[in-house]
């Protein structure tokens, strides 16, 4: 790992880390993937063709990968889950680029998502093979510091038996929605039933639950406890499994996980735009989004920091008789334009952001 403060970069390590900056400068300024329009708003010393050649040779540079372009920049927050209580992980997919899909999985942090590492491939919106899933949290298990109380959180895609005993493995706790017809056994041999029909909340009641029973007519998996939790306000109710034997905490957990869905609107039409990026391949899809995480990151960092800027300044991008009506990502894009559009205002508080992200490993 290079510490930028300590070490000048110079040649090419030098320019792939200066063309990232570029990158994430134009995904800040424009909200769009697109190489041809991420070329429109930086160097115009160069023609927009060259430009766009430059961001194609990044994205296409089997040097740029996850580890040593995304990885140190995390380096404060992952050194921090060692003090936390617990760390809190979701895993879900969403379609990236063209015809391409990615698994992602994200740090549960103060009701936000925040990225941690990923997966790509060919194919449409859908379910993921259960491989790929074991793959992708093999990878997680390899950022995160030493804790003895980490939980991953998914929806029913990720109910499956191979992520499970990973999960056992680690000595992870985990909550996974699961499908209504799934059997339950009382012993390997003694069937309870379908969910549907064998565990519901009792009138005036939202909750019930089975402890230490055997999961799924094929492995007789366990022993596990099913969840079953039916708020008034949702036309279905919630089947989740889980190696946790309380069902209030089961459930807080499990609608923890939705943040990864706001996450995911955030990279796109709220964000970032990054299932528009017109890319195909899905290595290169995988480069782009480091710098299109790496722009939500710097996004939520500018309105955690916005706290040290005056008021007067405050009052002159945000109404303030909403001071809690947009979510932090959207106040941190509102943020950034302000000092795009007005650097003189701010430059002292933008140079503070850019200090958050200066150990970069080439």
């Amino acid at each position: 790992m290079i510490n930028c403060q300590e070490k000048s970069i110079t040649g090419n390590p030098l320019r792939r880390l200066s063309t990232m900056a570029s990158i994430i400068y134009s995904l800040l300024r424009t909200g769009k993937s697109r190489l041809t329009d991420l070329a429109d708003v930086v160097q115009p010393e160069l023609d927009h063709e060259s430009r766009v050649k430059k961001f194609k040779r990044w994205v296409t540079n089997e040097n740029i990968d996850h580890d040593s372009f995304f990885l140190p920049m995390l380096s404060k927050i992952l050194a921090n889950l060692s003090t936390q209580k617990e760390v809190i992980l979701a895993i879900d997919g969403s379609p990236v680029g063209s015809g391409c899909v990615c698994l992602m999985i994200s740090l549960i942090w103060h009701k936000r998502a925040i990225p941690l590492c990923w997966l790509v491939r060919r194919g449409k919106k859908g379910h993921f093979p259960v491989e790929m899933h074991v793959e992708l949290v093999k990878q997680l298990a390899e950022l995160l510091p030493p804790h003895n109380n980490i939980i991953l959180l998914g929806d029913g895609e990720f109910s499956k038996v191979e992520l499970m005993d990973f999960c056992e493995s680690k000595d992870w706790k985990y909550v996974f929605r699961t499908a209504k017809n799934r059997k339950i056994y009382k012993t390997p041999k003694e069937e309870i039933g379908k969910l549907e029909s064998s565990l519901y909340p009792k009138e005036g009641a939202k909750t019930a639950w089975f402890p230490e029973i055997y999961y799924t007519r094929k492995r007789k998996y366990g022993l596990v406890s099913v969840v079953c939790h039916h708020n008034p306000k949702h036309d279905e109710p919630w089947y989740l499994v889980s190696n946790m034997d309380y069902p209030p905490k089961i459930i807080a957990l499990y609608k923890m996980r939705f943040g990864i869905e706001t996450l995911f609107s955030d990279l796109k039409s709220r964000g970032f735009n990054v299932h528009k990026s017109k890319l195909r391949h899905p290595d290169r899809i995988a480069r782009l989004l480091i710098a299109v995480c790496l722009a939500f990151i710097f996004t939520i960092l500018a309105k955690i920091k916005s706290k040290k800027f005056s008021k007067k300044l405050m009052k002159k991008i945000f109404r303030q008789d909403q001071p809690t009506h947009f979510s932090p990502f959207f106040e941190g894009k509102k943020l950034l334009k302000y000092i795009f559009d007005f650097p003189d205002y701010v430059s002292n508080n933008f140079k503070e952001l850019l200090l958050d992200l200066k150990s970069v490993r080439l």
